[in-house]
C-alpha cells in the first residue's frame, strides 16, 4: 500500500456505567440488604498486519479505552433486632494493544506512531442506616482492574521513519466524590458497625520490540528526528470511609486500602532486535501516583 499523507489506524472504546441499588427495612426483625455492581470487560485492538508493506507519509496506529464505572447503594434497618448491609462492586478487565505484525515493513517520509492507553475510573458510595434495641450495620466498596496494555513490533519487522514513537499507557483515576465513599451509623442497645472499602490494580503496561525488528530513525544529523519507547503507569485516588456506632455494648471497624498487585511498567527490546537513529533514542518505563485514604470511626455507648 502506497499513501502520499497520514495514514490512521484507530481503534476505540468509550463507555460510561453505574448501578444504583437502596433497600430499607423495618420491623420486629427487619434486615436490608442491597447490592450495586458495575463492570466492564473490553478488548481494544489497532493493528498491522503480518507482512504488511506500506509506504507513505506518516502513519498512526492507536489503540485507546476510556471506561468509567460507578456503583451506588444505600440500605436501611429499624427494629427491635435491625440489621443492614450494602455492597458497592465495579470491576475493569481486558486488554489494549496497538501492534505491527511480523516481517512487516513500513517506509516512511515523516513519521511513525503506535500507542496503546488504557484509562480506568472507577468509584463507589454506599450509605448504610441501622437502629434497634440489637443493631447492626455492615458495609463494603470493591474496586478492580486488571488492565494489560501493550504496543508492539513483529519479529523481522522492519520500520523507517524520520520520527517513530511507541508509547504504551495505563492510567487509573479514583476521584473524590467531595463526600465519604462509606458513610455508615448503627445504633442500639448492642450495635457493631464494619466498613471497608477496597481497591486493587493490576497493570502491566510494555513496549515490546521483538527478535530481529529493525527501527531507523531516518531524519539528518543535522535535523535528527525524534526515536522514543515510553511505557508508564499513573494511579490517583481518594478513598474515604466514615462509620458511627453507639450502644450500651458497642463495637466498629472502619477499613480504606488502595493497592497494587502489579503495577509493572516495560520497555522490551528483543534478541537480535536493532533500534537507530541520528540523534536521541528515549527509553523510559515508568510509574507516578497519588493515592490517599481516609479512614473515620467514632463509638459510644453506656
Amino acid at each position: 500500500m502506497t499513501v502520499s499523507g497520514t495514514t490512521n489506524v484507530t481503534a476505540t472504546s468509550a463507555a460510561t456505567t453505574m448501578a444504583m441499588a437502596d433497600s430499607f427495612a423495618a420491623g420486629i426483625i427487619a434486615v436490608g440488604v442491597s447490592y450495586a455492581k458495575s463492570t466492564s470487560s473490553t478488548t481494544v485492538t489497532a493493528s498491522v498486519g503480518n507482512s504488511a508493506s506500506f509506504t507513505g507519509g506518516s502513519l498512526y496506529v492507536a489503540a485507546t479505552r476510556d471506561h468509567n464505572q460507578f456503583a451506588d447503594n444505600e440500605a436501611g434497618g429499624g427494629g427491635v433486632a435491625a440489621g443492614a448491609s450494602a455492597s458497592a462492586i465495579t470491576t475493569q478487565t481486558g486488554s489494549v494493544q496497538a501492534t505491527v505484525g511480523s516481517s512487516a515493513a513500513l517506509t516512511l517520509t515523516d513519521t511513525f506512531d503506535a500507542g496503546a492507553i488504557s484509562t480506568s475510573t472507577l468509584n463507589g458510595r454506599v450509605r448504610t442506616f441501622s437502629g434497634g434495641l440489637l443493631a447492626g450495620a455492615g458495609a463494603s466498596i470493591s474496586n478492580t482492574v486488571n488492565s494489560p496494555v501493550t504496543t508492539s513490533i513483529g519479529g523481522s519487522a522492519d520500520i523507517k521513519a524520520k520520527n517513530i514513537v511507541l508509547d504504551a499507557g495505563n492510567a487509573f483515576r479514583k476521584p473524590d466524590l467531595g463526600t465519604d465513599n462509606i458513610r455508615g451509623t448503627t445504633g442500639g442497645l448492642v450495635s457493631g458497625a464494619n466498613a471497608d472499602s477496597e481497591t486493587k490494580l493490576t497493570f502491566d503496561t510494555k513496549v515490546d520490540v521483538a527478535a530481529n525488528a529493525k527501527l531507523t530513525g531516518t531524519a539528518s544529523e543535522s535535523a535528527p528526528g525524534d526515536v522514543s519507547l515510553r511505557a508508564v503507569n499513573d494511579i490517583q485516588a481518594v478513598d474515604k470511609v466514615a462509620f458511627t456506632t453507639g450502644g450500651a455494648i458497642s463495637g466498629a471497624g472502619a477499613y480504606s486500602t488502595v493497592k497494587t498487585e502489579q503495577d509493572k511498567a516495560t520497555v522490551n527490546i528483543g534478541s537480535g532486535a536493532i533500534v537507530t537513529n541520528s540523534g536521541t533514542i528515549l527509553m523510559s518505563a515508568r510509574g507516578l501516583g497519588n493515592v490517599s485514604t481516609k479512614s473515620n470511626v467514632e463509638t459510644y455507648g453506656a
